[in-house]
């Protein structure tokens, strides 16, 4: 992605208020929590294309800043975890086997590159020729969604923070109240400053 800059994009991706926004395979996306256990997490509903049911998600997710090399890489770990307050709904197959990292750093100029390794059992029969739209067009299509968003982000944010009356705040406060389920753990010298 050679025009976006990485610590963007990793704001645009874990960003879950923006993703429903932005991604038009989303249904619902909202965050969970575990009454016993006090575990936070997502609960996410996708669109699957007609004849197939419809798929969603509760899971867990962790977001990081790291150095390696001497270079800020930003990585996003989702697996699946049963939250028994999210009851499975009519109609939409609860997939509860996932795994995803996504790690995304510069290009060594102006943009970003992105690493993901994904799995998910869907259950059921997936036609072959969903797999392999999946391959050659959802991946480019998710790309190029993705991209979009990075470039609409900064309106969203400001539009976001007038609403939560934030515009005040410091950069390190506002992206923590931004950021969703995980901000309170983000160290203040990790946040990304806002652009």
């Amino acid at each position: 992605m050679a025009d976006l800059d990485p610590e963007m994009c990793a704001q645009v991706y874990v960003d879950w208020e923006y993703r429903k926004i932005w991604d038009s395979y989303v249904l619902d996306l909202h965050p969970i929590k575990d009454k016993s256990s006090g575990m936070e997490g997502l609960y996410w509903c996708v669109d699957y294309p007609w004849p197939l049911s419809d798929r969603d998600y509760t899971f867990v997710r962790d977001f990081k800043i790291v150095e390696i090399d001497g270079v800020r890489t930003y990585a996003v770990m989702a697996k699946s975890h049963l939250f028994p307050e999210e009851k499975e709904r009519s109609g939409i197959v609860r997939v509860d086997s996932f795994q995803q990292s996504c790690v995304m750093r510069t290009d060594g100029k102006v943009g970003s590159k992105a690493f993901m390794h994904y799995y998910d059992n869907p259950k059921g029969m997936i036609p072959t020729w969903l797999i392999n739209w999946a391959a050659k067009t959802g991946v480019p299509q998710f790309l190029d969604m993705m991209r979009k968003a990075v470039f609409g982000y900064p309106e969203f944010l400001e539009t976001r923070a007038k609403e939560l009356g934030l515009e005040k705040m410091d950069n390190v406060e506002r992206m923590r109240r931004l950021y969703g389920v995980a901000a309170s753990e983000i160290p203040a010298d990790q946040l990304p400053s806002q652009h």
